[in-house]
């Protein structure tokens, strides 16, 4: 008879690697096999609804359009290796997590106070 629920040393696999790795080795080194099972399936779990909500991927024409550049202009930053893109076929498909990773990297903040002088180096 199969349990509906997990066995009393098993917990909800946690965030952090670290701490689920130690939950799988101390359920392993007691033989909880109901543990480990539960474990796992937790990290399936979560591995699946990351699955489910990753963005659908851009055409090359609407991954300019979000970057404000044009379809040339993205196809030379994805050939020089500044944006990643996923081949499928002979076409190119941009994942938006990565267009955001390349605005991010590429903000430059600006000085509130344009006049400001930089402040001296204390102890130099």
């Amino acid at each position: 008879m199969k349990r509906a629920h997990q066995s009393a040393g098993a917990r909800p696999a946690s965030t952090d690697p670290a701490a689920t790795a130690a939950l799988l080795l101390a359920a392993a080194q007691r033989g909880d096999e109901q543990a480990l099972l539960g474990i796992l399936n937790g990290i399936l779990l979560k591995s699946q609804a990351k699955a489910d909500t990753a963005p659908a991927l851009l055409t090359e024409p609407d991954a300019a359009r979000r970057l404000g550049i044009s379809p040339r202009s993205l196809w030379s930053l994805a050939n020089d290796g500044h944006i990643a893109f996923v081949r499928i076929g002979t076409s190119k498909r941009y994942d938006p997590r990565e267009l955001d990773r390349y605005i991010t990297a590429n903000t430059v903040r600006a000085n509130p106070d344009p006049h400001a002088l930089p402040s001296p180096d204390v102890g130099t």
